[in-house]
């Protein structure tokens, strides 16, 4: 194929795949059975939390929690400097991310991610350039003003979030699916029960989903409109 083509072609591929489409009928009609009585959960004291001013602990915490030895993104500046000298750039950086969020949008500097041909190979057939993933590499000043956004709704996800979503949250395991299906399978066998376990695997999931999506699971979730609506992470770019 070639160098040229073959960069062509992976360029092509992931372009069209990364193609918004949030208008397609069946993402409409989808989106409303979706949203169909979600209740309000997130409220009251929650949200005073969500939209209180930022703190020169919650950047130092965010620095902290980082780990250092990651590679760099389009900025060139490590997290080994943001540890070193986090108590000279702390105060510079809480007056950056307070303006964003008044402002509800990054700066064009801040919000780029650099997205490099390296692929990394999954499971399945190599062949098949689906079986392959791209790189992303973000600044770390980025990273920070993500950490400290997500420290803030940490606290409102229990509300969220059901029992028995067993990934993706802090202190529990997706193991805790395989038990449960063998649990489930005893259960039956014992009480002579019919039982109908499914399992779906949706591809790419997290590269799919919409951005207005997440928008209208704020809002509907009862996220205050500063936060569901000019979410810096979420928002616009300036500059």
């Amino acid at each position: 194929m070639g160098q040229h083509n073959l960069t062509h072609y992976i360029t092509n591929y992931y372009t069209c795949f990364y193609t918004s489409n949030p208008f397609a009928p069946s993402t409409t009609e989808a989106q409303k059975q979706c949203w169909h009585n979600v209740p309000t959960k997130v409220k009251g004291n929650m949200n005073s939390n969500l939209i209180r001013n930022l703190t020169l602990s919650e950047i130092h915490d965010a620095i902290r929690a980082l780990p250092k030895g990651k590679a760099l993104g389009h900025d060139g500046v490590p997290m080994e400097f943001f540890h070193e000298c986090a108590q000279e750039v702390a105060l510079d950086l809480l007056q950056a991310f307070m303006a964003m969020l008044s402002k509800g949008a990054t700066s064009a500097f801040i919000n780029k991610g650099l997205i490099t041909l390296t692929l990394i190979p999954k499971s399945g057939d190599h062949t098949r350039l689906s079986n392959w993933r791209l790189i992303t590499l973000l600044g770390n000043t980025y990273k920070i003003l993500v950490k400290v956004l997500a420290g803030k709704v940490q606290a409102a996800l229990p509300h969220i979030v059901r029992p028995n979503q067993t990934g993706f949250v802090e202190g529990r395991s997706i193991l805790d699916n395989a038990f449960m299906a063998q649990e489930a399978l005893d259960w039956a066998e014992e009480s002579d029960q019919d039982l109908v376990l499914l399992l779906l695997d949706f591809e790419k999931a997290f590269d799919k989903i919409e951005w207005g999506f997440l928008f209208t699971a704020l809002v509907k979730f009862g996220f205050d409109d500063t936060w569901a609506l000019s979410h810096p992470y979420f928002g616009q770019v300036w500059g």
